[in-house]
């Protein structure tokens, strides 16, 4: 798993060879620089001494990429004075400006999610510390890359000592408006900060035998308290075993397969699932039956489509419908069931939020993932499927949520059930990429055929 932190001294060394190994030797830049010490193989940089320096870090230790924020005060930045136009702020401008240099990831790792996680790591930093507008430069094939995050033209094209022509942009860092608008990635960490400075904590803790019931979602802020949960369960979800195998492409046709096979047994009771949820609604609650069902009904042949995905690939799936999942799958499909039945039946609006917003928010990087494993568009079917029909599910998710989620305990239970639905989630697919590897080397672990399948 790869881990994210501030640097500290003893880092700078393993920080500066990074960089000569991806400026200096990969990319051919800063060869004659002052700054290059060909000898120790370091690149070294003014900004060292007055940013903070986030660096990724693998499995085994080893520094993969880096960002550095620095704050402008009344520092001089050098050569980043006039090129970014900081000598034209006011004082208290400059009080709230920052600068952000050095994204630079692994080559093995730039495709996957690390350089999205860096950029949110460097936000989140500033968003802390109430910086408020940053700025940074970057060539023509990034300009995309930094505007989905909200980062909007400043300079328009300026030249850079280093790099020549490369183009100036700007990102207010508090603008909401802005990052809702461009469906930024920044705007789930906006939200939880929000939340995190209005409420004594990002969880709802309840005091003993003291519930209060709340009048409406609203009062509660529970859709953005349930929007800033998924956000840091998905990132887990994102850096589980599994996926970093396929943020790495490490993977081909065959886990692609395996995958496919386990969601075919996952998604094939989730319309009797959220069915079995509306037994317990009560009262009020009987308004949500309709959406509910409606919304079942929907899900119904989803685990056919995840079925020929795995056929597309070349898997044999004719056996699949009376085999039975892998233990890890079993234990995602049981939880929902056990916390309808056996805890609180609102705690399931966890379980199905996470379903719902994993591949509206993510669905285009993982289709990418499976695009370069070789898995075309025709082998995707349940993936695209998701990524388009679960847009108008997700919309569902505030109706939902207003209408039923009610008193603190409401929203803890669907908080739980959404962080265990990730976990589980994340295992089902590490099992599964682990039980392709098992088929290829013909040690695939067999758990026999469930009779009930086969008798019906």
């Amino acid at each position: 798993m790869l881990k994210i932190t501030k640097a500290t001294v003893a880092d700078l060394t393993a920080v500066k060879n990074f960089w000569y190994r991806v400026y200096v030797e990969e990319m051919g830049r800063h060869i004659d620089d002052a700054l290059t010490n060909h000898v120790n193989k370091e690149l070294d940089d003014p900004l060292l001494e007055l940013g903070s320096v986030l660096i990724a870090r693998d499995d085994q230790g080893t520094l993969v990429g880096t960002v550095v924020n620095t704050l402008v005060g009344d520092r001089n930045l050098g050569k980043y004075t006039q090129l970014y136009g900081l000598d034209k702020l006011t004082q208290e401008e400059r009080a709230g400006a920052s600068i952000t240099t050095k994204l630079m990831v692994q080559e093995s790792l730039r495709n996957g999610r690390l350089p999205v996680d860096l950029v949110k790591a460097a936000y989140q930093e500033l968003l802390d510390q109430g910086i408020v507008d940053n700025f940074i430069d970057c060539n023509d094939h990034l300009v995309e890359f930094f505007t989905r995050f909200g980062y909007r033209n400043h300079l328009g094209r300026i030249d850079h000592d280093d790099y020549g022509s490369v183009n100036s942009l700007r990102l207010t860092i508090n603008d909401g408006a802005n990052l809702k608008a461009t469906k930024s990635p920044f705007y789930r960490n906006f939200i939880a900060h929000q939340i995190r400075v209005s409420l004594p904590s990002q969880e709802i803790a309840l005091a003993q035998n003291e519930e209060k019931v709340a009048h409406s979602a609203d009062n509660l802020r529970a859709h953005e308290v349930l929007q800033a949960t998924f956000d840091s369960t998905i990132d887990e979800f994102n850096n589980c075993v599994g996926m970093q195998r396929l943020w790495r492409d490490e993977l081909n046709k065959t886990h692609y397969a395996g995958l496919m096979r386990e969601i075919f047994h996952h998604s094939r009771e989730n319309p009797q699932l959220q069915a079995l949820a509306t037994v317990f609604f009560r009262g009020p609650q009987r308004g949500m039956v309709k959406p509910f069902l409606r919304h079942a009904i929907s899900e119904v042949g989803h685990d056919q489509l995840a079925l020929s995905d795995a056929a597309a690939v070349g898997m044999d799936v004719s056996a699949v419908p009376t085999q039975r999942p892998l233990p890890a799958t079993t234990a995602l499909i049981a939880f929902p069931f056990y916390q309808i039945n056996n805890q609180n039946a609102l705690g399931y609006l966890g379980y199905l939020y996470f379903l719902e917003s994993m591949p509206t928010s993510f669905g285009a990087q993982y289709q990418g993932a499976f695009n370069r494993m070789g898995v075309t568009e025709e082998a995707m079917t349940f993936l695209c499927d998701h990524t388009t029909i679960d847009v108008g599910h997700t919309q569902a998710m505030q109706g939902y949520i207003s209408a039923l989620v009610k008193t603190p305990a409401d929203l803890a239970e669907a908080q739980y059930a959404m962080r265990v639905t990730g976990e589980l989630y994340g295992k089902m697919l590490t099992a599964a990429f682990a039980s392709a590897d098992e088929t290829a080397i013909g040690t695939q672990s067999n758990f026999g055929v469930n009779t009930n399948e086969a008798a019906a």
